[in-house]
């Protein structure tokens, strides 16, 4: 999907190694959160989502 930056992360996470496992899950993890917002964002009869959806 490419939502999140390895080299970013690297650079974030100064000094420590990723585990290849942590981007998948990272992943994972950040689509179901944005899921989940959008979807509150449209039970709200919104096209637009907001911190407040998180």
């Amino acid at each position: 999907m490419g939502l999140i930056n390895k080299s970013k992360l690297r650079g974030y996470l100064d000094g420590l190694n990723l585990g290849e496992d942590l981007l998948v899950e990272l992943e994972k993890q950040v689509d179901g959160i944005l899921k989940k917002a959008g979807e509150r964002a449209k039970r709200n009869f919104r096209r637009t989502v907001y911190a407040r959806d998180l």
